[in-house]
């Protein structure tokens, strides 16, 4: 699945490229994945999730509407299990996503304001576990049984509003920087299936656990691009 990401997102980018009035961009992002179910109660965040993005974007000088194309990669970490009172076991995933984005566009001097509407899929793939909580200090793992996490992988739709600020950085090279933010929304399809795991804490308590991936995810990520505008332009920007 990853290999068809890949060779879909290269694809798009350098067939795109290939044209005019093409912004290029690439830069980084933090989310903040909030998981939403029964299991998990009121504690729904774990840890702050980087991330690397790319993203191409088609627009004519006076277009108002500029269709664009995301790819990004981070790692992610969701609580899918209470371990006490306060400690929660949370799962952490390599992120892969793909998005077509829809947006407004506004100009204004030498700067514009894009905002808009995204969908596209994300493609996890488990890398391990670890615990948190309101008290994570106070309850350490001395080892794992059966973690099954690693093979854990599946795609989920991925659906999203965004806004963008864009706005030159050079005289001299059509440069441009790009902060913005989005609001992202995932859905676990509830099937039933139970993953196999077990920890042992510092006291030599083993805990036998059979947590389950169901819910909803909302990531609110917030991100900084340096885009480099492609093709001829006549709208005095560089």
């Amino acid at each position: 699945m990853l290999r068809y990401l890949y060779t879909f997102t290269i694809s798009f980018l350098a067939s795109l490229c290939a044209y005019a009035q093409v912004n290029l961009g690439i830069g980084g992002e933090i989310g903040f994945p909030l998981m939403f179910n029964r299991t998990v109660g009121d504690y729904h965040h774990s840890l702050a999730s980087p991330g690397l993005r790319a993203t191409v974007s088609y627009t004519p000088q006076e277009a108002t509407f500029v269709p664009s194309a995301t790819f990004s990669l981070s790692s992610i970490h969701l609580p899918i299990e209470r371990l006490s009172s306060d400690n929660f076991l949370f799962m952490t995933f390599a992120a892969y996503t793909v998005t077509l984005n829809g947006r407004l566009r506004k100009q204004f001097d030498k700067k514009e304001l894009l905002y808009g509407l995204g969908v596209g899929v994300t493609y996890l793939n488990g890398t391990g576990v670890g615990a948190s909580g309101r008290n994570s200090s106070s309850f350490q793992f001395r080892d794992f049984v059966a973690d099954s996490s690693e093979f854990i992988t599946m795609v989920l739709p991925a659906i999203n509003i965004n806004a963008e600020y864009i706005f030159p950085i050079s005289s001299q090279v059509p440069l441009y920087a790009g902060i913005g933010g989005q609001l992202q929304y995932s859905y676990f399809y509830n099937r039933g299936r139970e993953y196999k795991m077990g920890i042992i804490d510092m006291n030599g308590s083993y805990y036998a656990l059979q947590p389950r991936l169901y819910g909803h995810m909302i990531n609110p990520i917030l991100f900084l691009n340096i885009y480099y505008k492609f093709g001829n332009r006549n709208d005095g920007y560089y």
